[in-house]
């Protein structure tokens, strides 16, 4: 892992005192260390230095944008993700096997699945999942847009 002593910027600390201070020690994967860029070039003897040229470092976060609610609920459905799920064959099974120790009318809730993964990126239907179960509600979520099949609510066309 790098070590870097960022030097000559806007570092936005967001600590109890929200400093902000012109440079920032990075050892490993912690930050060590905050202050002037003279305090920080004293302790940065195997770190490299980065001038930050007056541009502004601040805090960031990997995943920026989550939606906690589906998240958590994600946490109780099926993964319909890639490579879980790789074909409409592969989808089956997933539902099927949900079906099997599920209780008879629970809803069946999957999430990620990608057809474009899929050989030919073939798009499934409900009749891909019918004759499994009729009492699916599938979600996925991909490229921002969210699909939602309601297989039960076909059941009473099939009477």
């Amino acid at each position: 892992m790098a070590n870097y002593a960022f030097i000559n910027g806007e570092v936005i600390t967001v600590d109890a005192q929200d400093r902000i201070c012109s440079a920032l020690l990075v050892t490993g994967k912690h930050i060590t260390a905050v202050g002037s860029d003279a305090e920080i070039l004293a302790q940065a003897d195997d770190h490299q230095v980065i001038d930050l040229q007056g541009r502004t470092l601040m805090p960031g976060f990997i995943d920026a944008h989550n939606h906690l609610t589906h998240q958590g609920a994600a946490f109780a459905t099926v993964d319909f993700g890639y490579p879980a799920v790789a074909s409409i064959e592969d989808l089956r099974n997933a539902v099927r096997e949900a079906a099997e120790n599920s209780a008879p009318g629970k809803w069946i809730r999957g999430w990620g699945m990608n057809y474009e993964k899929f050989a030919g990126g073939q798009q499934p239907t409900r009749w891909d999942l019918d004759d499994i179960s009729l009492t699916i509600l599938y979600a996925s979520s991909m490229s921002a847009a969210i699909t939602y099949w309601l297989t039960a609510w076909h059941w009473k066309w099939r009477v």
